[in-house]
């Protein structure tokens, strides 16, 4: 799609050089349907377009041609290519390039995606600009925006090994999605340090920064490094993907083994109770997580509890289900725990240097009426499936007992902490890491299976899956449209309210009245 709105007018002057100079600067391309596609068996000959083989630079969006036409002038060495749908636009950029005696500059009108695959041919341009593309700043059009997933692999398809993309912007969500977008682009690379890049030289003032700079906002650059094919083909063999050292150097990024979570999981099982001390996962008790002895530990719970019930023996069950005192309290700040977090953020940060784990808190956002609407929702649907479930599966039994202040206080505690680690490892660790080597549906997907099945072995047994997989989808998706864990932590601490508060109904009849079983 194109992110330029095609509306305006053109005056006398411009429809006298649009007709005049089309046939020396505008490239004729075979059309598709559309009136600004571009035919599918198209491709553009650049040679014969220049009459010369030169580098080549293409300017996606150029506008009035400010920027093009200063940069073609100024270096007479290299080809330049406009890429426009806004008439208006291409007619002023002919007229100034003429002008000026521009003649190693083209222009296409035609839909950017469409020309950047496949019109040109693979890794015809050096040099890739976008600058101050539409924002497309209202939110039901921001899936008009053009650097999107999806579009990196356009844009690398055009350029050569080692060449350049460069961006602009004035909208700080867009710059941070562009930012965002093409950090998860395997075909892309960094090419500056910090949080944004220098502003680049070659972009002259435009009449869109002057605007962006009068209103108060700041300019953002990027600029990435097209990675070589040849590097892309080997690990993609080898089963990895590249990631650059500031010194250049290819680094291997291992790819998560989802197959081996499985053939963990059976090992561990077979293994049982003596295997006790060679792990160390989790089983959530008391609202937190604790030492689990074998993965199978679980219904073992809900016998140890309902055997106390034929027998009498609550101190026997409280001690069979719960464990000690000490595994509440210090499980969810257990170090193999914080490590799960920890040691993926700071090897992404400063080893990779991709930030490919983080934990954008702040994203400079109001919510909307619809996520104040779904957290309501939360609460509703929590109220009236949460004690169903629980009180008539008995799963509540794989949790220990809570009948003193104390232990209401610590299953509290610990149903938030774990609710929050849970949000810091599956959503922006597990899924985070699948998403850059997976579409979204199927990183979500396979983290969805990831979490489900932690939270099996945590004790939502029977038909819990049937609430926990559309449960973790939905914070995937969740996170993939607001890019805010505080949202997506807020979810999740709604409903282990909810879980908590059923748990000590559960145990305790009487004591919060406000279910309806």
């Amino acid at each position: 799609m194109s992110f330029v709105r095609r509306s305006g007018r053109m005056s006398e002057g411009q429809e006298r050089a649009f007709e005049e100079l089309s046939s020396f600067y505008l490239i004729d391309v075979p059309r598709g349907i559309a009136t600004t596609s571009v035919h599918p068996d198209a491709r553009l000959d650049v040679a014969a377009a220049y009459g010369r083989s030169a580098p080549l630079i293409v300017e996606v969006g150029s506008g009035q041609g400010h920027a093009i036409v200063s940069a073609a002038s100024a270096r007479p060495d290299v080809d330049f290519l406009a890429v426009e749908v806004f008439r208006a636009g291409l007619a002023r950029t002919m007229l100034d390039a003429d002008n000026a005696g521009v003649r190693n500059l083209r222009l296409v009108e035609a839909n950017a995606p469409e020309v950047l695959s496949p019109y040109l041919p693979e890794g015809a341009a050096s040099e890739v600009w976008i600058f101050f593309s539409d924002p497309w700043h209202k939110k039901r059009h921001v899936k008009r925006r053009l650097i999107r997933a999806g579009f990196p692999a356009t844009a690398a398809h055009a350029l050569s090994d080692g060449g350049l993309l460069r961006l602009a912007t004035d909208w700080e969500d867009y710059a941070l999605q562009m930012r965002e977008v093409l950090d998860d682009a395997p075909e892309f690379e960094r090419a500056f340090d910090g949080e944004w890049a220098e502003r680049f030289d070659g972009r002259v003032m435009t009449a869109f920064e002057r605007k962006g700079i009068a209103k108060g906002r700041e300019i953002r650059d990027l600029t990435y490094r097209r990675v070589p094919r040849g590097d892309l083909c080997r690990l993609a063999t080898a089963g990895a993907r590249p990631a650059r050292m500031p010194g250049g150097a290819v680094v291997l990024r291992a790819r998560l083994d989802v197959g081996r979570l499985g053939a963990d999981r059976r090992r561990r099982r077979r293994g049982g109770p003596d295997r006790a001390r060679d792990t160390e996962n989790g089983h959530r008790v008391g609202g937190a997580t604790a030492h689990l002895g074998h993965w199978g530990e679980a219904p073992s719970l809900a016998h140890a509890r309902s055997g106390a019930d034929r027998g009498g023996d609550a101190d026997r069950a409280r001690h069979l289900a719960g464990g000690t005192a000490r595994q509440r309290r210090d499980a969810a700040l257990h170090p193999r725990t914080r490590g799960a977090v920890l040691v993926p953020y700071v090897v992404s940060r400063y080893v990779f240097r991709d930030r490919a784990v983080s934990f954008p808190w702040r994203v400079h956002r109001r919510w909307n009426r619809w996520q104040w609407g779904w957290l309501a929702a939360v609460l509703v649907l929590g109220w009236l499936i949460l004690p169903f479930y629980f009180i008539t599966s008995g799963v509540y039994q794989n949790w220990p007992v809570v009948d003193s202040p104390e232990l209401i206080a610590r299953l509290f505690v610990g149903v938030g902490a774990v609710g929050i680690w849970d949000e810091l490892f599956f959503i922006c660790t597990v899924f985070a890491l699948l998403r850059r080597h997976l579409p979204d549906m199927a990183a979500n997907a396979l983290q969805a299976i990831v979490f489900v099945s932690f939270l099996w072995e945590l004790g939502y047994r029977a038909w819990g899956p049937v609430l926990t997989i559309p449960f973790a989808l939905l914070q995937g998706w969740i996170f993939l449209r607001t890019h805010s864990l505080a949202y997506v932590v807020t979810v999740h601490l709604l409903f282990d309210a909810v879980v908590f508060a059923v748990l000590v109904h559960a145990h305790n009849p009487g004591l919060l009245p406000v279910f309806l079983i």
